[in-house]
């Protein structure tokens, strides 16, 4: 998440395409198709949300709905 937040700069930004392209690349191998690699980065990305925020010990309706309570 950090490199994502440090992508501005472009030797970073360098950096993380070719990790992401590495991912892909991986997963697609992994999953067979386009569409089931973007669900598996989406839920990767709301894991990390619902991580980062703590949102398992939130007892709102909101959070609920990201963490699949």
């Amino acid at each position: 998440m950090h490199a994502n937040c440090a992508a501005g700069e472009p030797l970073v930004a360098q950096a993380v395409r070719r990790c992401y392209a590495k991912q892909v690349d991986t997963v697609r191998q992994l999953l067979g198709d386009d569409e089931a690699v973007r669900r598996w980065f989406g839920a990767g990305m709301l894991d990390n949300v619902v991580a980062v925020l703590g949102l398992a010990d939130i007892d709102e309706p909101w959070a609920h709905v990201l963490t699949a309570r």
